[in-house]
């Protein structure tokens, strides 16, 4: 898929009568589209967060899930974020995740040579 066709998506939903929204949407999955990925819209999550102005999606994670560890989880989530600059849209929905915390460290005490 090539920028031309990424247009054609965007003049269709203002075609069709399409809200800014509808038109920034059909963007989005023909641009994950042309960047190879799937699903472009977020899969159901038991949460989701309204991005405001100026959010990273590395300061999301790190506010519901504590680590920016998490940003990989929800890049799966919400594929088409991949595709976007580092700051979020405003209004942005960030589906978050279930996400398993980390294993916790297992320290090994060797008693003999």
């Amino acid at each position: 898929m090539t920028t031309d066709q990424v247009l054609a998506a965007m003049r269709a939903a203002v075609a069709a009568g399409g809200s800014p929204e509808d038109v920034l949407a059909a963007a989005r999955r023909a641009a994950v589209r042309t960047a190879g990925g799937v699903p472009a819209d977020p899969p159901p999550a038991s949460t989701a967060y309204r991005a405001a102005e100026g959010d990273v999606l590395d300061a999301v994670a790190h506010a519901f899930y504590g680590s920016e560890a998490a940003v990989t989880s929800l890049l799966v989530s919400n594929q088409p974020l991949a595709v976007q600059p580092p700051h979020l849209p405003a209004g942005a929905l960030v589906g978050l995740p279930p996400v398993d915390p980390p294993a916790p460290e297992v320290r090994a005490v060797q008693i003999w040579d």
